[in-house]
């Protein structure tokens, strides 16, 4: 059953009430509250339980004494359903201590009958506040998933404060991989610095104020760390900035993946290539030799199609020749190495 009244906002409301005169009562005044009452009225935990089953409710007005049982009977079965619906107990003959137990055990709020001009703007302050909850649940529900997202992949999730070295607000549970809990980072009992391959973090340090100085949007650096067994690691760093309303950076977001193995891999095909280039370098180098030495002896040769065809071998055999020199650095740009080769840890260890 509803009541329409122009301009209302339209309230799904049930009525826990044995009186329909009060329930006239209830009705009026939430109409005077601009609100547009689409109500049913119940007064048996039977009925309770079955419009809570069968319908959709924006709030519960509750009498307290009911033939039969009280409000706090009725509050329980609400939340036997796992029902977050603003639950306010109307009554006449409620005192303020059992109001407030009442309120303690789960109910929103309670409105005496004789004071019914403070129902509306109750009810609407629990309807913003049951909205909120709303929010905050499908918030918390996608936090999880996206946690649980991250925390099974390889890529560590870390929220960075500017401030000294670098200390952790934030990061994902899956750190593990590299031995560390997310403890030792949140207490401080390991600095992400510290961890760093010494040779790696003044560079880093370089390019991390450089990024800020910038007002770089995302940055992405290569570089080692001790995991906690002291075991070398090469990680693929990916961070961006966070600013606050000043326009000043206050944190760094990054996300952090070990390539190692990668890096395994470039260098053995590195060594590879340099490996080949070094054993045909020779070859080569002796095939032009003895190319010159014929041309050469064949100076005077007047065969001219001779004389074309070994200026055209001389040729190929220094476009291969030059291939082969070039080899090794191809392969490194190709690899993404625009930068001079480092050799690879000798040491897979820390020392202590």
């Amino acid at each position: 059953m509803s009541y329409n009244s122009p301009m209302s906002t339209p309230l799904r409301v049930l009525i826990v009430e044995d009186s329909e005169d009060d329930t006239l009562l209830l009705l009026r005044e939430l109409e005077r509250g601009d609100f547009e009452p689409i109500y049913e009225r119940v007064d048996t935990l039977e009925a309770i339980g079955l419009a809570l089953d069968t319908r959709i409710w924006d709030i519960i007005l509750c009498d307290y004494i009911i033939p039969g049982f009280d409000g706090m009977d009725v509050l329980k079965l609400m939340q036997s359903k796992k029902l977050d619906i603003p639950f306010i107990i109307v009554s006449g003959k409620i005192d303020e201590s059992t109001a407030v137990a009442a309120i303690k055990a789960g109910a929103h709020d309670f409105v005496k009958k004789d004071n019914l001009i403070r129902m509306a703007p109750v009810i609407e302050r629990e309807l913003q506040e049951a909205e909120t909850r709303r929010q905050l649940k499908q918030y918390i529900e996608k936090a999880k998933v996206l946690k649980s997202i991250v925390d099974r992949s390889p890529v560590i999730a870390f929220l960075w404060r500017i401030a000294g070295d670098w200390p952790v607000d934030f990061v994902s549970e899956n750190v593990t991989q590299l031995g560390y809990t997310t403890d030792d980072f949140i207490s401080g009992i390991v600095s992400w610095p510290n961890i760093i391959f010494p040779e790696d973090l003044p560079q880093l340090k370089i390019e991390v104020d450089k990024y800020l100085k910038e007002g770089a949007l995302e940055s992405t650096q290569n570089y080692r760390l001790y995991n906690k067994f002291g075991a070398i690691r090469w990680m693929e760093h990916h961070s961006r900035p966070i600013i606050n309303s000043q326009g000043v950076v206050t944190h760094i977001q990054g996300l952090i993946m070990d390539i190692t193995e990668q890096k395994r891999i470039e260098n053995v095909w590195g060594d590879f290539v340099s490996d080949i280039s070094q054993q045909l370098r020779d070859p080569a180098a002796k095939a032009q030799e003895e190319i010159k030495q014929l041309m050469d002896s064949l100076r005077d040769d007047s065969n001219s199609n001779r004389q074309t065809l070994l200026q055209l071998i001389g040729q190929n055999i220094n476009h291969l020749s030059a291939f082969i020199n070039n080899l090794p650095e191809t392969y490194k740009i190709e690899a993404g190495k625009m930068v001079a080769h480092k050799e690879w840890p000798k040491s897979e260890a820390k020392n202590t």
